[in-house]
């Protein structure tokens, strides 16, 4: 019995290492969005490469919409938010066609989150992060957009809004500056 035992846990222990190596190849080897939806893993993987500025993950996102949740959707409008300093080009295309689909359906704020207006509208949190922080984000954000030309004019035009808003608030008093440093992808300088 005690052999059988441990031929059980050692077969175990040989494929389960096989088994999460195939699961995490299965992520990034196709891009499924029902495996990206259902799979934790495989739905980290995907933001992951959005936010590093992967070009085929940033080109698929629009598959997403309408099909993700409320997490799901934060999570990516952080990675897009990202993939701006990085892939600015790809990543205002993408919002594009997000945008295009979010006119012709009904009101979802889960898609809403990851279109064009959130994405560039949403900035390292004053709350959350250091002044040094979120002036180095809108610098780097103005530097990717006008490299685009008149396809980042209104998604830089947002970035500055906040930005000037944010300052504002400050001169008010209104804003209390954060403590964390945000994290840059040293690609994206």
């Amino acid at each position: 019995m005690k052999k059988q035992s441990l031929f059980i846990m050692t077969s175990l222990l040989l494929i389960y290492p096989a088994a999460n190596f195939a699961n995490t190849n299965r992520c990034s080897a196709m891009l499924d969005e029902k495996i990206i939806l259902t799979n934790q893993h495989c739905f980290n993987t995907f933001v992951s490469g959005v936010s590093e500025g992967d070009k085929v993950f940033i080109a698929f996102t629009p598959a997403l919409s309408g099909k993700i949740n409320s997490v799901q959707s934060i999570a990516l409008r952080d990675a897009l938010v990202n993939a701006l300093l990085s892939a600015p080009a790809e990543t205002l295309e993408t919002l594009n066609k997000i945008d295009s689909y979010i006119s012709q359906q009904d009101r979802d704020s889960d898609t809403d989150r990851i279109g064009s207006n959130s994405v560039c509208a949403t900035l390292p949190d004053p709350v959350v992060y250091n002044k040094p922080s979120f002036l180095e984000y809108a610098e780097r954000a103005n530097k990717s957009l006008k490299a685009t030309g008149q396809q980042g004019a209104q998604c830089l035009s947002l970035v500055n809004g906040v930005v000037d808003e944010v300052l504002n608030d400050e001169k008010r008093g209104r804003v209390k500056w954060g403590l964390r440093s945000y994290s840059f992808d040293e690609t994206s300088r």
